[in-house]
């Protein structure tokens, strides 16, 4: 008796998974260091030629981080 593995759906998959996946590039705002606020970019390589991005709202000065968004599989033609 083989077992169906139930699908993750993409938050459960970033939660559980998106760790493992290779770092791709990398970005943040420039003049970042005068108003101590940037906005850091991080992407994750899929096996499927996709990425799964990161973007994170940082205070320098004072809070850390301020906000987080994500966005699961995107294609390298966006």
């Amino acid at each position: 008796m083989s077992k169906q593995q139930k699908a993750l759906s993409p938050e459960q998959y970033i939660r559980q998974r998106a760790r493992k996946l290779p770092i791709g590039d990398c970005y943040l705002t420039e003049g970042w260091e005068d108003c101590g606020e940037l906005m850091v970019w991080v992407t994750r390589c899929h096996p499927q030629q996709t990425y799964t991005v990161g973007i994170y709202l940082i205070d320098t000065f004072c809070c850390g981080v301020k906000d987080s968004h994500w966005y699961f599989s995107l294609d390298h033609t966006l």
